[in-house]
């Protein structure tokens, strides 16, 4: 997701608390809306699969 595709959706958001979108917009802030939501699960995925558990061994006595 780029810098100008999230612009871009903050831009739809400031226009739709003025006044309604069109459909096309509504159509094109959904798009980018999924767009950004799955370039956030990739990146959380890519992180999460860099982590590697290892189980506390000690014994508490």
């Amino acid at each position: 997701m780029t810098d100008i595709q999230i612009a871009r959706i903050n831009e739809l958001a400031r226009k739709a608390k003025i006044s309604p979108l069109s459909p096309d917009e509504k159509e094109e802030q959904a798009r980018l809306r999924n767009d950004y939501r799955a370039a956030m699960k990739r990146n959380l995925e890519a992180q999460l699969m860099g982590y590697k558990y290892e189980p506390n061994n000690r014994s508490e006595n």
